[in-house]
């Protein structure tokens, strides 16, 4: 029955009210016009549907992974090739007693009709919800260059070929459930912009050579960025820039960039607010002068205007892969970076299962509350709750012992914990000249 309404009934519905795409080959399109689809990592204890068809019926097969050696079996027995010749169409639900075949001879047969009934009414849920139809009303970005101002709409699922080339950016402003799905390649397009916006995914974008930076989010929430890969050489082209943003995931990305891969600010030009909720995990970055997790630098300095100071918290990378991280003047040293001012508050920060290649110049990581006089209005309130586990970086290159300092006894660095870090195969197990300072205005730096 699943098969039946779902797996074939649902798609003639969808076909008859006009919502699938024609699959009939043209001159134009001469070879296949259907959809390819793949899910990785591979999803286990999950349900499907098959088909063996003979001239007078079809055997519907739902299958799990528990069953479809038993289901090949059957399938192939010349006793079921003999059985459908005398059915119309059969619905298979298992194997045993305990799950009988169901035939269904005709189209007047009642478990037909009601399977149809089945199938019309999740085809009039689907196209009825307004994430159903943006998926349904996707804008193909078909073979060829596009330039020019590519401003998405509210509830707009956008798929861009993979023989697509883009040469504009994606503005995606003052909107809500917007989807793009990609295997196209942004060249020299500039900086997406993601701003004032919710509901926002990005998913499998590839881009080359973008100068001033690959995307930009500015206030706002629930946004995914999941297996963007990039390799840019402009200068101070950032990667993943985020300000005043909450609940967001960025998974499965691969980072090279000039300046810093992921970045997560507050305050900066026209953007006030805090940055909270924001899940990084499954990434590669290669930071060519910069850092490769960069937080905390730009906030809001309180004034009559803007009265309250900001705060970054509830922010975890996990499972990340640095390539290099290479930055020649001290201060902005790290491929982990917390330099906070402008009067931030970071707390609640979680670095875990980082495995780092080579730092050519640089830290491993600086936590720092400070005031940058060339970013800065006032230095930063505090740094709280920061845990790093199972950092384990090579040793490879020319790299200078991690720092912690805070500002002043009231702007201070508290409540480190550092677990099975090691750098080069040696444990941080305290303040070592080679490995870790830890400066003033600090306390409570836990080893494990």
């Amino acid at each position: 029955m699943f098969g039946h309404a779902l797996d074939g009934l649902f798609w003639d519905r969808l076909r008859d009210r006009g919502a699938l795409p024609k699959t009939t080959l043209t001159l134009e399109e001469p070879f296949w016009r259907g959809a390819y689809w793949a899910v990785f990592p591979k999803r286990t204890g999950t349900v499907g549907t098959n088909h063996l068809i003979e001239a007078r019926a079809t055997l519907v097969m739902t299958w799990s992974d528990a069953v479809t050696n038993r289901l090949n079996a059957y399938a192939q027995a010349t006793e079921t090739r003999e059985m459908l010749k005398s059915y119309g169409h059969i619905g298979a639900g298992g194997l045993d007693q305990q799950s009988p075949l169901l035939a269904i001879r005709g189209k007047d047969d009642r478990l037909h009709i009601i399977s149809d009934r089945i199938a019309r009414s999740v085809v009039s849920a689907f196209i009825d919800s307004a994430q159903g139809r943006a998926l349904l009303e996707a804008v193909p970005a078909k073979p060829g260059v596009y330039s020019g101002d590519i401003r998405l709409k509210s509830n707009t699922t956008v798929y861009i070929d993979g023989s697509a080339v883009i040469k504009s950016p994606l503005l995606i402003e003052n909107v809500e459930n917007v989807i793009v799905l990609s295997d196209g390649l942004f060249v020299d397009a500039g900086q997406t912009i993601i701003r004032n916006s919710k509901n926002v995914t990005i998913d499998g974008t590839i881009h080359i050579n973008q100068k001033h930076g690959t995307m930009a989010c500015f206030n706002s929430t629930n946004v995914r960025e999941i297996g963007i890969r990039l390799i840019g050489g402009g200068q101070w082209s950032d990667g993943l820039g985020h300000f005043a943003c909450q609940d967001v995931e960025i998974r499965n990305v691969f980072l090279r960039t000039s300046d810093d891969n992921i970045t997560i600010y507050n305050h900066r030009w026209d953007t006030w607010g805090d940055s909270r909720n924001i899940r990084v995990s499954e990434a590669t970055l290669w930071a060519d002068v910069a850092h490769n997790v960069m937080m905390g630098i730009h906030g809001n300095t309180p004034s009559a205007h803007h009265p309250d100071a900001e705060v970054i918290e509830n922010v975890t990378f996990r499972n990340v892969d640095v390539l290099d991280h290479d930055e020649d003047e001290p201060d902005y040293q790290g491929a982990i970076g917390l330099m906070v001012g402008d009067d931030n508050l970071v707390r609640n920060i979680t670095f875990e299962d980082w495995r780092v290649e080579r730092i050519e110049e640089g830290k491993l990581f600086s936590l720092q509350v400070l005031y940058n006089q060339k970013y800065n209005t006032s230095p930063g309130r505090g740094i709280d709750d920061i845990k790093f586990r199972n950092i384990h970086f090579t040793g490879s290159g020319a790299f200078a012992p991690s720092l912690i300092r805070g500002y002043s006894p009231d702007r201070k660095v508290r409540g480190i914990s550092i677990e099975n870090v090691t750098v080069g195969g040696k444990k941080l197990t305290g303040a070592q000249p080679d490995l870790l300072e830890i400066g003033d205005h600090v306390e409570g730096v836990s080893f494990k």
